[in-house]
Order: C-alpha cells, then sequence, then structure tokens
C-alpha cells in the first residue's frame, strides 16, 4: 500500500513487432503469451472491419482480430470455461492536440482456437489450445459486441471469468458505439483528426505467466465520407493505442507504470500515462493528458498534476467514454479542482459509496487538460486507485504549469472583421492582416491599480524588426486608417517608441500611466501603429487590434 516508488514501476518498450513475429518463436516468452497480431485486418494485412449506421445519430462498428501465441506454452482455449482469452475493442481520436477514447465494445468470447500460419512457426494443436507461433482470427462478424458479455465480468488482471452477460439495448447494443458527431468527415475538425482502433486479449493462463502487458495492439485509419473505416499502415503489435499519440507526435510523452503484484506474485496490473505541454506564444500553455488503464482491476480513482497555486488555470476538461448495454458502471463525469500545488480530477464517489461508481476501468483510458499562465516544470503525477483503498496511489514522472506569469487584465476590442477592413485584409481576432501573413494582437497585463503604474502592453503578429508607436485615447473608435484600422480616438497620446523583434513582439518599458496621463479612475483604450513597409494595401503602415484596460486606484 501507498505510493509506488518510481524505480519499481516499469517503463517497458514495446518488445515485439509484426517483423519478429514472423521470425517465429526464437525469441518466445516464458510460458503462454498472446499478443493482437491483427486487428481491423486480416492475417495477411486486408482491411476487415464492419460499421453499422442504422441508428440515427450513431456509428458502430467491430473489428476482425488475429492472435497469436508467442509464448514457450500452448495457451489455453476452452470454451464453456474460465480457460479461454475474452477479446476488447476500442476507438479512440487525435484531434487539436487531445488524444481521447470515443467508444469501447462488450467482450468477445473466445472459442475453438485454429492454428493458423502467418505469426510464427505454427506447431498446431487441437482447438482447445492455441499453439507456439500459431494464429487464430476471428472476423468482424464475430467479433460484433451484440454478441459478447460485459467487461465488469472479467478480472482483467488475472483473466478469470466464470459468466458472460449479454447486452441489452438497442440495435447497436453491445458494440464500439460512437456518436456521429465524433466521426462525421464534412466537420473540418474531424476530417483533419486521426483515428485508431485497439484490441485486447485477457486470458488466464498468459497472465499468469507474467505476460499481461502486451496484450494490446493499435492501428490507424482512415475515416470515410460514410464513416466507414479503412486501414492506414499495419497492426502495432504489443502497443496499447496511447502509444498511437507519441507516434503521431514526437513532443508527447508516455511512461508505463505496474500496480506491482496486483493480481498475485509476478501478476501485475499495468496503467499507461501520456501527456503534451504546448508553448501557445502568448504566454500560454495547454497542457493534455491522457490515463489508459490497460489491465488493472484495482482501477482509477483520482489523476493530480503538479500545479502551482498562482498559475491560472482555464478551459479545464474531461473526457471518458461511455458504459452501455447494461454494463453497470457510472457515467458521471469527474470533478475537478486546483489547490495545493496540484490540478485535480476525481470521481464523484468512493468504492464505499458506490462500487460501480465511475472509476478509470480496465481497458478504457480518460483524458484531461487545460490552459495555463505558468510554463512546463517537472514533477510527479498521483493516480489514486480505486477499489483497494484511497491510501494507494501510483506516481509517475509528469509536466505541470509552474508559477504563472503577469496577469491579464483588459479586453480586446476593434477587431478587423469585414465592416471595418481598410482594403479587405480581415483578421476576426486580431488588427488587420500585415506582411507576417496575419494580424497583429495587443494583450495587457498586470494590474488596474494606478498606484502600482505596472501595466505593460504586449504585441505579437505585427511584421518583424519594425519600428511602432503606442497610442492611446479616450474613446474606442473604428476608422480605416492606412492598412488597418484606427481604434482609440477622443483625448489621445502618442507614447513611446518601440521596435519589434525576429518573431515580431514587442513590449512596452515606459510608465503606461504616465504615458497615458492616467490622472484619475478612468477607462482607456491602447493599440500600436506599426511600419509595414510591404503590407498588403501598400500605404506603409498598419495597427494591431486595441486593448480597453479600466483604471482604478
Amino acid at each position: 500500500p501507498g505510493k509506488v516508488p518510481i524505480h519499481m514501476q516499469k517503463t517497458i518498450q514495446s518488445t515485439f513487432v509484426a517483423t519478429a513475429l514472423l521470425a517465429g518463436i526464437s525469441s518466445a516468452q516464458v510460458g503462454p503469451d498472446v499478443v493482437t497480431f491483427r486487428v481491423g485486418e486480416t492475417i495477411g494485412g486486408g482491411d476487415a472491419t464492419s460499421h453499422y449506421s442504422t441508428v440515427p445519430g450513431e456509428e458502430a462498428y467491430s473489428f476482425a482480430t488475429v492472435s497469436c501465441n508467442i509464448g514457450n506454452a500452448t495457451l489455453d482455449w476452452y470454451s464453456n470455461s474460465h480457460n479461454h482469452p475474452v477479446i476488447a475493442q476500442n476507438m479512440f481520436r487525435l484531434k487539436n492536440g487531445r488524444f481521447e477514447q470515443l467508444g469501447q465494445s462488450f467482450l468477445k468470447h473466445g472459442f475453438c482456437a485454429l492454428s493458423q500460419a502467418g505469426c510464427g512457426a505454427c506447431q498446431a494443436t487441437n482447438c482447445d489450445t492455441l499453439g507456439l507461433g500459431c494464429a487464430d482470427t476471428y472476423g468482424s462478424g464475430l467479433n460484433d459486441g451484440r454478441g459478447g458479455g460485459r467487461k465488469s465480468e472479467i478480472s482483467s488482471t488475472t483473466g478469470f471469468h466464470n459468466t458472460e452477460t449479454g447486452p441489452t439495448g438497442g440495435t447497436n447494443r453491445g458494440r464500439v458505439i460512437v456518436p456521429t458527431s465524433e466521426m462525421d468527415q464534412s466537420d473540418p475538425g474531424n476530417a483533419a483528426a486521426a483515428y485508431f482502433i485497439e484490441s485486447e486479449y485477457i486470458a488466464l493462463d498468459d497472465h499468469a505467466a507474467g505476460n499481461a502487458a502486451n496484450n494490446a495492439s493499435y492501428r490507424k485509419m482512415n475515416v470515410t465520407g460514410s464513416m466507414s473505416l479503412t486501414g492506414i499502415g499495419s497492426t502495432v503489435v504489443g502497443d496499447p493505442a496511447i502509444k498511437a499519440w507519441q507516434a503521431e507526435d514526437a513532443g508527447v510523452v508516455v511512461t508505463e507504470i505496474a500496480n506491482i503484484d496486483e493480481g498475485g506474485p509476478g501478476v501485475h496490473g499495468y496503467f499507461f500515462v501520456a501527456y503534451r505541454a504546448t508553448d501557445n506564444g502568448d504566454g500560454t500553455w495547454n497542457y493534455a493528458y491522457a490515463v489508459q488503464n490497460h489491465n488493472s482491476d484495482d482501477a482509477g480513482y483520482s489523476f493530480a498534476v503538479p500545479a502551482s497555486a498562482t498559475a491560472s488555470l482555464t478551459d479545464v476538461w474531461f473526457t471518458d467514454v461511455d458504459f452501455h448495454s447494461g454494463e453497470p458502471y457510472s457515467n458521471t463525469d469527474w470533478s475537478f479542482s486546483h489547490s495545493g500545488g496540484e490540478a485535480k480530477w476525481a470521481s464523484t464517489t468512493t468504492p464505499s459509496q458506490n462500487a460501480n461508481g465511475n472509476a478509470l476501468r480496465w481497458g478504457t483510458m480518460y483524458s484531461f487538460g487545460f490552459t495555463a499562465n505558468g510554463a512546463p516544470e517537472a514533477g510527479t503525477a498521483d493516480l489514486t486507485l480505486y477499489t483497494v483503498g484511497l491510501g494507494d496511489v501510483l506516481t509517475a514522472p509528469i509536466e505541470g504549469p509552474g508559477d504563472g506569469g503577469p496577469t491579464q487584465i483588459g479586453s480586446g476590442l476593434c477587431y478587423c472583421h469585414s465592416l471595418i477592413s481598410a482594403c479587405g485584409n480581415i483578421d476576426n481576432t486580431a488588427g488587420c492582416v500585415n506582411s507576417s501573413g496575419g494580424g497583429a494582437k495587443i494583450t495587457a497585463y498586470g494590474t488596474t491599480s494606478i498606484a502600482n503604474d505596472d501595466v505593460v502592453l504586449s504585441i505579437s503578429g505585427a511584421p518583424a524588426n519594425k519600428v511602432g508607436m503606442w497610442l492611446s485615447g479616450t474613446n474606442s473608435v473604428q476608422i480605416p486608417f492606412r492598412d488597418g484600422n484606427l481604434c482609440v480616438g477622443g483625448s489621445t497620446e502618442r507614447m513611446e517608441l518601440t521596435s519589434t523583434n525576429g518573431l515580431g513582439e514587442a513590449s512596452s518599458t515606459s510608465s503606461i500611466v504616465t504615458e497615458a496621463n492616467v490622472l484619475v479612475p478612468s477607462t482607456r483604450y491602447f493599440q500600436i501603429w506599426f511600419r509595414d513597409f510591404t503590407g498588403p494595401c501598400g500605404t506603409g503602415s498598419n495597427l494591431s487590434n486595441s486593448v480597453e484596460v479600466n483604471f482604478t486606484l
């Protein structure tokens, strides 16, 4: 009990890939060892998926799987007993920097293993076992979750099960069910997203031999206009789908952690923790996290990352994957808190309150994130377990936001939309388009106190290495001027000169209170006017949008 030290947590790379499997069983694991050799494809590499689209608002799927025994002992495959594998199927999406699980299926219960060639030198047996180096295939129709059993009936850590309760509900019961809106390729965000499918085998004797870490594999998929699936490349053997995020983005860090001896000596439960911190270039960072429960019965109760108390966290998000078709588990979203130097998402119930509460169950992945004004700092993530008590915690190295930067104040105004553009060079989020290819955007940091006199104006998106001048006024106006729009009026002040750097950025250095002649509590409007000899309209200069600051004593 308690925290498991980092040195006891295995960071294990994928041991087997298809090329190694084809070499035979010379590198066999001790005991039986089943891997998902193909998912969504035949043993020869052809696509093999089913798409069910008759229910409005839903897309449902099932995938063919090919398993392979890469161990040095036969794998039990006895029908009508607990000594046969079960097969889980999942779907994931990488969109806008977030890696999320879209759907999960009920379990296919294995029966009568074939002795197919294709993944090694097959030593054939009868269909009660899967021989050494042998493959077994279930087509997408046989893997249709409508004929499957609940995940909740399986001990995912040991592989033991003795019941099989079928799904309840409508036409798509038990299948990998995804809302149509998450797949619709007419949505530009979905069209630019990457999709992945995963299958995982759970088998009693495989787990008892300590070989459960490599049982899941994934494959990247293309989504057609009709939302059917076609494969992109071959199955990545022995890696769970969370590693697809890292394969798509080298900035992603993935750590495998083991819940040591969860199912007995040498029988571990496994989780994967992944994260990505992205600099937005405006003093903020996007933090995205994902945790996948590979096969832990203990499940996850909460996930916490280091986050400085002075960091401002915005756009906090959480996504899980729905249980359906009669699975007893709750779908209530986890709660969020930011205190004590950590950002934490947690189930809304404890095991004593609800044994079927929404925990991070086996074969599922939950995703988390926020935007923060603190730069990434190395720390430790805490994954608190659900079913064995709230004192048991696994840890993983992670990055979270450190001390927050300057506080942003004021609100942006006078963006260059079509009604006020001087010459058609429109940018709806900043000033009119300049020679950098976008509009310049102004931000104010500090406090609104005249006495503090700590306001700093910052500009981004301007042309590089150009002279500019900060402007202020008592009124907000919208007047076409040169290549852009003059946004400050009334009693105006020409403030300090500045120069943009090689990235088109600049910040004020003089006292804004003095420069803008702010003597009493009042509202001021600020923007920057800068040289731009190669701008789209050819007048030689342009402006940012404006920002409004309400000064107080």
